[in-house]
């Protein structure tokens, strides 16, 4: 895995991400929300486009199929705000079935699989690789990556990545080499495409 790290403009990761996944989220019977502090976010700021998209896709691929279990009103929330000085966080949040305490703990390892919350709740789909691969991505961008959740409740996973170039004095950022492969990643579409049809919750 290359990492092509260069500026780009974060309202373009959002007009994307909000063209791909609205029309799904509706479908779905699933309210979507995005919001962005704009006054204190820059314009411009510095990471890997393709692969914080993959990050964000993968975690608004998990929650949609998280709120898939709700008996009230579903809503996933994507909210960009500026950390500190240097850093963007991104907080995806979802009302869905939530994660046993037990298992929050592996979930970031290779192949962690969950049974989900809730005895409504059925298995997650994929190989177990998804966020243990978000979070090696976050870190070679000089990121980090946290998750809380609550049983019946929902999801809050949160990521951060520079502003600027973490590494300046690199002669190559754009050759970091991570030797895992990108299973699970790529896969978050026909996750998502999996799931059935619902109608939202009267």
């Amino acid at each position: 895995l290359v990492l092509n790290m260069r500026p780009f403009s974060l309202a373009s990761l959002v007009a994307q991400l909000q063209l791909r996944f609205e029309a799904e989220a509706k479908r779905m019977g699933v309210q979507l929300l995005f919001e962005t502090s704009c006054a204190d976010l820059p314009p411009r700021v510095f990471g890997d486009f393709a692969r914080l998209s993959q990050v964000v896709i993968n975690l608004l691929c998990n929650a949609l199929l998280a709120v898939q279990c709700c008996s009230r009103a579903r809503q996933v929330r994507v909210v960009f705000t500026k950390e500190g000085e240097d850093m963007v966080r991104v907080t995806v949040e979802d009302n869905g079935c939530g994660i046993p305490e037990e298992e929050q703990p592996k979930l970031f390892q290779p192949f962690a699989r969950i049974s989900g919350g809730s005895q409504n709740s059925r298995a997650a789909p994929g190989c177990g690789l998804g966020l243990c691969l978000c979070r090696l991505l976050v870190q070679q961008m000089g990121g980090s990556i946290s998750l809380s959740s609550t049983v019946d409740e929902g999801t809050v996973v949160s990521f951060t990545f520079p502003i600027a170039d973490p590494f300046p004095s690199c002669p190559s950022p754009a050759h970091s080499v991570v030797s895992l492969p990108l299973v699970g990643v790529g896969d978050v579409h026909s996750r998502l495409y999996r799931a059935p049809p619902s109608a939202p919750p009267s």
